[in-house]
């Protein structure tokens, strides 16, 4: 499958890599706005502490064994367990773990530009330096990969590391179990909608939809 890549040259005309990629997407203040399980902020102290409240990311996020989910401009940021973002360039700079994306969102993966401008469903997997990727579910996502600027469309994924665009096919919808709120769910929660309170807690919800190609 070919790559659709466009000069660095024709970047410059449009004010730089990261402005021309931004043109069409929306940002703004990377907000917390659910957890469950293990979830801890970075502190200007420099140390981690649980976060168990609605709040404007500023610095590091990171999951043990646990979820989050963060809002940005008009898009969605969900992390998996055991995965780590910072804030960076005012937009959430995606660094270790697996994560998946509805649009229009704007991200730095790994310091990689990463932009989709309307609707649409992405995922990230970084792996060490096994998976590197960004597969597109819905929609098309912009990057700005070795100076020029990578579209993947649905069903396509991009390795990172050589910027080959290849078929993917979805195996592993691990995010397909929504939540909302702060309280700890039950640890298997069972197929569909479910909900589940705790005392002075918002209620978590799940809603198993799995992924279908569009």
């Amino acid at each position: 499958m070919n790559l659709r890549a466009v000069p660095l040259t024709a970047l410059l005309l449009l004010g730089g890599a990261s402005s021309g990629l931004a043109a069409g997407a929306t940002t703004g203040p990377l907000l917390l706005s659910g957890a469950q399980g293990s979830v801890e902020l970075l502190a200007p102290s420099g140390t981690w502490a649980p976060q168990v409240s609605r709040t404007d990311v500023t610095t590091s996020l990171r999951t043990g064994t646990g979820r989050a989910e963060l809002t940005s401009g008009g898009g969605q940021v969900v992390m998996g367990s055991a995965s780590r973002l910072r804030r960076y360039l005012d937009e959430a700079d995606l660094l270790d773990g697996r994560f998946f994306l509805r649009g229009p969102v704007a991200v730095h993966v790994q310091g990689i530009h990463v932009v989709m401008e309307g609707a649409g469903q992405m995922r990230v997997d970084l792996s060490g330096r096994a998976t590197r990727r960004v597969a597109v579910l819905q929609g098309q996502a912009r990057l700005s990969l070795n100076g020029r600027v990578v579209t993947v469309r649905a069903a396509q994924q991009v390795d990172l590391d050589s910027g080959k665009v290849t078929a993917f096919r979805e195996q592993d919808p691990w995010y397909a179990s929504q939540y909302r709120g702060w309280a700890a769910p039950p640890s298997r929660p069972p197929a569909g909608r479910c909900a589940w309170t705790a005392p002075g807690r918002a209620a978590w919800r799940s809603s198993v939809t799995p992924w279908t190609p569009a």
